[in-house]
């Protein structure tokens, strides 16, 4: 061999090696962490979060005025939830409080993540934490670096549950929606440290939730494509036609991905349809825009888990995805802090157990009212709410769900706090809980006029026993079940 075609050989064996290394460098790690581990519902993670001094002080809020805003007069369409023009919307928006997003680390499944963006989030949950460290958390781990992912995920949500004595109510009415076949966020639990610099230490805040995001890998995760358009809408009076300009439709719909003119143009012909159609028109046409067999399933599953606060009564805590492919509407639920009955905004205890199934909106609500005036929807709702009352929505069934996960979650609440474990027990038991669960940051009964929000918190197991036997009994035409009075008081 020449010593030309002895240097061709060994070039050739070097390009072979370096192919051969990237190709193995390029293969995904074995054991990454994968989603469907991350959201685990019996998983108990540990997250850190680091912040220097500045950080920890620069993520309080901003507050216009003082933190209250205009009063929230509530009409027959529900408290206007809007926030200011390109901001979040929601209570605290709405009483104008900001939450700014600063850099921190955090470590959590091991995995170390490096110039995060974090801030606090939620409405209720943040007035209910006021004057306590444990906040609810929004987490963006690729704003600054742009291929930072934990198991796949951009964006994480840490849920305080500071107003369940239970830890339980939102993770088990994602399992129920998920068990009913309603695309939903999945969720596991996480332990919550906290160091800021020499203010806070590894200090524990306590046992969070870790719910999903309903973001593009969502979209892809369970409708295989990313190319869907995302919406978070809030009340009151939604789908109201207010003519061909979509900057008058934006806030409220809330846009969570790049609209396509075609995307934004579907919103408010779905809005002139509702609005405008008479009710021939609006029972031919209303299944080109929304899927009615997944929509009977999401109304189906709200109405058992009676879940007020959300698009039955305050018009909001949901989603709506355009789908890439049928350019159908689905909706998808969103903060169940308040499900299984436990809004007390909406009615009496009394009337969220027997809450009507065929007229279980509060208020005004004109789109819900001509859905259930579609004959087709109605059938199928009908059957879905039989459904799940004879499979899904058993307080035996439910129960068992309840002791699993207060086995995994007892000791990470202990180490929280001696009396919320004991307020934990007594809830587990079937006992009432006062209000001010916890004590967490509110003073007890703190939050409504006429004593209406001092009444004590009903746990799972015998709201669902009651519940069910409302369900069973106007499924079997014993009773016509309660349509939902409106509270006036302040949330």
């Amino acid at each position: 061999m020449t010593v030309y075609h002895k240097g061709c050989f060994v070039a050739f064996l070097a390009a072979l090696c370096l192919c051969s290394f990237q190709a193995s460098a390029a293969k995904p790690d074995k054991n990454a962490l994968t989603t469907d581990q991350l959201y685990q519902l019996t998983n108990v993670w540990t997250a850190h979060f680091t912040f220097t001094i500045d950080q920890w002080h620069d993520m309080e809020p901003s507050v216009t005025g003082n933190g209250n805003g205009n009063p929230l007069k509530s009409g027959p369409g529900g408290p206007n939830l809007t926030g200011p023009t390109g901001g979040r919307n929601g209570l605290a928006a709405a009483r104008g409080i900001q939450f700014n997003y600063v850099q921190a680390e955090l470590e959590l499944a091991n995995t170390k993540l490096s110039n995060i963006a974090v801030r606090y989030k939620g409405n209720g949950t943040y007035f209910r934490s006021q004057g306590s460290l444990k906040r609810s958390l929004k987490v963006d781990l690729n704003d600054t670096n742009k291929d930072q992912k934990l198991a796949g995920e951009t964006k994480l949500n840490f849920h305080s549950n500071v107003s369940d004595p239970t830890w339980m109510i939102e993770p088990l009415s994602y399992r129920f929606y998920r068990d009913a076949g309603v695309p939903s966020p999945r969720t596991s639990y996480v332990k919550v440290y906290v160091t800021a610099s020499e203010l806070h230490r590894h200090r524990y805040l306590g046992l969070y939730s870790l719910v999903e995001d309903v973001d593009k890998h969502f979209l892809k995760a369970n409708f295989g494509s990313k190319d869907g358009a995302i919406f978070k809408p809030v009340g009151p009076y939604l789908f109201v036609y207010k003519g061909e300009d979509w900057s008058t439709y934006k806030q409220q719909y809330d846009p969570k991905t790049d609209l396509t003119p075609a995307q934004s143009q579907r919103i408010i012909d779905f809005c002139k349809l509702i609005t405008s159609a008479n009710d021939r028109e609006f029972a031919e046409k209303i299944a080109s825009f929304i899927d009615l067999d997944e929509f009977s399933r999401f109304m189906a599953a709200t109405v058992c888990l009676s879940s007020l606060d959300s698009i039955l009564g305050m018009s909001q805590n949901f989603y709506m995805v355009l789908h890439p492919k049928s350019n159908r509407f689905l909706f998808i639920p969103w903060d169940l802090d308040n499900s299984f009955g436990k809004f007390r905004m909406a009615g009496a205890l009394e009337e969220r157990e027997q809450l009507s199934i065929m007229h279980p909106w509060q208020g005004e609500n004109r789109f819900i009212q001509r859905m259930f005036e579609v004959p087709q929807f109605r059938k199928l709702y009908r059957g879905r709410v039989q459904e799940f009352s004879f499979k899904l929505f058993k307080p035996d069934r439910l129960g068992k769900q309840e002791e699993e996960l207060a086995k995994v979650i007892r000791q990470p609440i202990a180490e929280e706090s001696q009396s919320k474990l004991a307020l934990f027990d007594k809830a587990l038991a079937g006992e009432n809980v006062p209000p001010d669960f916890g004590n967490n940051g509110r003073r007890p009964g703190a939050g409504g006029g006429g004593g209406w929000m001092n009444s004590a918190i009903k746990p799972i197991k015998p709201f669902v026993a009651a519940r069910a036997k409302s369900l069973e009994d106007q499924l079997t035409g014993k009773s016509e079940g309660k349509i939902v009075s409106r509270r006036t008081g302040k949330p």
